[in-house]
C-alpha cells in the first residue's frame, strides 16, 4: 500500500453498518435537485457511496463515468484519511456542510463515514470537480470489456487508468483545495503520489442483478469487511446499482470442467475453511445479521453466534416457491424444470441432519446449527 494508503484507516473500522447505505439514500433525496446531484457521495464502511449514480451495463459511457468518478473519490479519501489529515477533514466537513441547512442537520463530522451517536453521516464535498469535462476528456482512453462468469451480476472490466493519472491528479487536487484553510499537509499531490495510490490499470465494475433476492447493503458491507483484513482483494466504492472492485491480473473464471477436478475442489475447500476459521464478523449490525443473537436461559442476550445459513436457504426457497411467472416465458419454463419440490425435500433433509435445535420455520425445519 502507498504512503496515503487507507488500509490502516480501514482496519480501525471495527463496526460495519449496512444501514448507513439506507441512510445515505434517504439523505441524498433531501439534497437540492440539480444535475451534479448524481455525484452526491457519503462514506460508508470507509469507502465512497454514490446513491444517485446509476449505471447502464449496455452503455460504455455510463460504465466509465461510474468507474472514473469512483477512482477519483477513492484516491481523495485515501489521502484525507491519512492520520495527518483526519482532524482537518473533520473541520472541513463541518464548515462545508453548515452552508446547507439540510446537509448540516444530516451530516456527521467524523472522518470515516460511520454513524455517530446521533446517527449522522459524512457527506463528501465534491463540487470542485467538473465531472462532465473530466469524463468526456477521458472516455476515449478507457476501454470496457464484458466479463463472463457472473451468475446474478453484470461484470465489466474497465482499463486504462494508468494513462489518466495526470487527469486524476488534477481532479484530486481540486478536491484537496477545499482543505487549504484547514490543512497545509495535503493541499496538492504529485503524479508520483497518485500513481502510488492507483497502482492498477484495470478495475472490475459489478452491476447488481437478482433484485430482491440479495441484500446488497449487507453484501457490500460484508465484502468491505473481508477487504479490510485482506481476505477479499479490493473494494473502491459503490454506486446506486453496483460497486467497483479490484481486477485480478492473470486470473480467469473457473469452468465447469475445472470444478470437476478434485485438486480444484480441495483447494476451494481449504480456502473456505481458512475463511471460516480466521475471519470474525465485525461486531454490530453486520454480526447480528450473519450470526443473530441467541438468548440465554434467563432471557438475556449473551452474544453467542448462530449460523445464518439455514435462514438464508429457507428464505430463498420460500421466495422461489412464491412465484408462478418470471420475467420471460423462457425463465418460467426453466424454473419449472428445476423441480423445486425435490430441491425443497433435499434441503429439509440437510437441515434436519445438521441442525442442533429444531424451532419451526416456514419449512418446518431448524435455523440453528453447529455447522
Amino acid at each position: 500500500f502507498s504512503k496515503y494508503s487507507v488500509q490502516s484507516h480501514l482496519t480501525a473500522i471495527s463496526v460495519m453498518s449496512p444501514s448507513n447505505y439506507i441512510k445515505s439514500r434517504d439523505l441524498s433525496q433531501k439534497q437540492p435537485q440539480h444535475a451534479s446531484n448524481i455525484y452526491f457521495a457519503t462514506l460508508v464502511d470507509g469507502r465512497p457511496y454514490l446513491p444517485n449514480l446509476r449505471v447502464d451495463a449496455t452503455n460504455d459511457q455510463s460504465v466509465c463515468r461510474a468507474a472514473l468518478a469512483t477512482v477519483v473519490i477513492s484516491a481523495y479519501v485515501s489521502i484525507i484519511s491519512s492520520p495527518s489529515s483526519s482532524a482537518a477533514f473533520v473541520a472541513n466537513v463541518t464548515e462545508s456542510t453548515n452552508n446547507d441547512d439540510t446537509a448540516a442537520d444530516s451530516t456527521a463530522k467524523n472522518d470515516n463515514g460511520e454513524t455517530n451517536d446521533d446517527g449522522q453521516l459524512t457527506i463528501l464535498n465534491l463540487q470542485k470537480v467538473d465531472w462532465e469535462a473530466l469524463i468526456s476528456q477521458s472516455l476515449t482512453r478507457l476501454t470496457c470489456t464484458k466479463v463472463t462468469g457472473g451468475i446474478t451480476n453484470a461484470l465489466v472490466r474497465v482499463s486504462g487508468f494508468r494513462d489518466l493519472i495526470p487527469s486524476i491528479k488534477s481532479a484530486v487536487d481540486a478536491l484537496l483545495s477545499e482543505h487549504n484553510c484547514n490543512d497545509t499537509t495535503h493541499t496538492s499531490t504529485t503524479s508520483t503520489d497518485i500513481a502510488s495510490i492507483i497502482d492498477y490499470n484495470s478495475l472490475l465494475l459489478r452491476i447488481f442483478g437478482a433484485e430482491g433476492m440479495i441484500d446488497r447493503d449487507v453484501e457490500t458491507s460484508t465484502y468491505a469487511a473481508l477487504c479490510n483484513v485482506s481476505i477479499a482483494y479490493r473494494y473502491l466504492g459503490r454506486f446506486q446499482n453496483g460497486r467497483i472492485e479490484g481486477w485480478l491480473e492473470g486470473f480467469r473464471p473457473l469452468t465447469v470442467e475445472d470444478l470437476q477436478e478434485e485438486p480444484t475442489s480441495l483447494e476451494i475447500a481449504r480456502e473456505m475453511a481458512r475463511l471460516h476459521c480466521l475471519f470474525e464478523v465485525p461486531e454490530g449490525e453486520l454480526r447480528e445479521h450473519h450470526c443473530g443473537k441467541r438468548a440465554s436461559a434467563d432471557g438475556e442476550e449473551n452474544g453467542e453466534a448462530q449460523a445464518g445459513l439455514w435462514d438464508q436457504l429457507t428464505s430463498w426457497m420460500e421466495q422461489a416457491k412464491g412465484y408462478t411467472e418470471f420475467r420471460t416465458p423462457g425463465d418460467t419454463e426453466r424454473v419449472k424444470s428445476l423441480q423445486l419440490h425435490d430441491i425443497e425435500r433435499e434441503l429439509r433433509q440437510i437441515l434436519e441432519r445438521f441442525s442442533v435445535t429444531r424451532p419451526q420455520t416456514p419449512m418446518g425445519t431448524s435455523q440453528h446449527s453447529t455447522a
